[in-house]
């Protein structure tokens, strides 16, 4: 490899071009290769004195940017069901560079919500492989309470479990209570459900109103229940309410089958006071 001189004839010349001519070939450049106009807008968000406009402005073509070649690579996944891995690897960098910006800089409204709606037809198709990566280019871009409620809604119209968690994460961040409630009640499959619910009302002081309580457990298949997972996740934080929901589940002991005895004390191993 050969070596270069400690100041080549390039720099020189850079050093000594007016700013009208470093303009020009800025231009150029910018022209000749797109992705180099992220680079120039971070590059002087960082380094130039710029008024608020100027900032917004170079914050939503840097956004732009970035926003026209991920976009590129997402509809490549998305038209094929998958891609090379440089291809997931191009989706996450860019993903990050846009999200930081718009995080740190007051990005325009219509830019904001036109990347949503786009990034919101790649979720509800879901064949790009990449959905962590569209949820969090639309919630960084969605910023206003109501934005984020639009959002919400549409991730309730989704048949996935994940884009529900995700409508009750941002009903519960903004304390829509009655939308959480909602939705949360119509959706308790699994333990983590009722544990979310139930720290939901503990954070409100509502430690009685926790979904164990309204349950009537059984002993017959205690140890495979979702109900029982959670109750055990519980036990620290409610030692004597979930106290009584085993002595719900344990029901009455009277005579009856081994089978049932057996059932009984299963339940009984979970019983623990604090």
């Amino acid at each position: 490899m050969g070596t270069r001189p400690q100041k080549d004839a390039l720099e020189e010349m850079l050093e000594q071009a007016s700013v009208s001519t470093l303009s020009a070939l800025v231009k150029r450049l910018t022209i000749t290769h797109v992705g180099l106009v992220a680079e120039c807008c971070e590059f002087l968000l960082e380094h130039a004195d710029l008024s608020a406009k100027q900032r917004s402005g170079l914050a939503s073509e840097q956004v732009a940017s970035i926003w026209n070649e991920l976009s590129v690579h997402i509809d490549e996944l998305d038209e094929y069901g998958g891609g090379e891995d440089s291809i997931y690897e191009s989706v996450w960098e860019l993903t990050q560079q846009l999200v930081e910006t718009v995080n740190n800089n007051d990005v325009g409204s219509t830019l904001r919500q036109q990347i949503v709606k786009e990034t919101l037809g790649y979720i509800e198709s879901d064949n790009a492989g990449v959905s962590d990566e569209l949820y969090d280019i639309v919630l960084s871009c969605s910023i206003s309470v109501e934005e984020k409620i639009s959002l919400a809604k549409f991730f309730e119209s989704l048949p996935s479990s994940s884009y529900i968690s995700r409508a009750l994460s941002i009903y519960r961040e903004l304390e829509y209570v009655e939308d959480y409630l909602r939705l949360r009640q119509s959706s308790l499959c699994y333990g983590a459900d009722y544990l979310d619910l139930a720290t939901f009302y503990d954070e409100r002081g509502d430690k009685e109103k926790g979904l164990l309580l309204t349950i009537k457990p059984h002993h017959i298949g205690w140890e495979t229940s979702y109900e029982r997972r959670f109750a055990k996740q519980l036990e620290n934080l409610y030692p004597k309410l979930i106290f009584d929901y085993y002595i719900r589940a344990l029901g009455k002991v009277e005579k009856s089958t081994r089978k049932t005895y057996a059932q009984q004390s299963r339940v009984c191993q979970h019983f623990k006071m604090s």
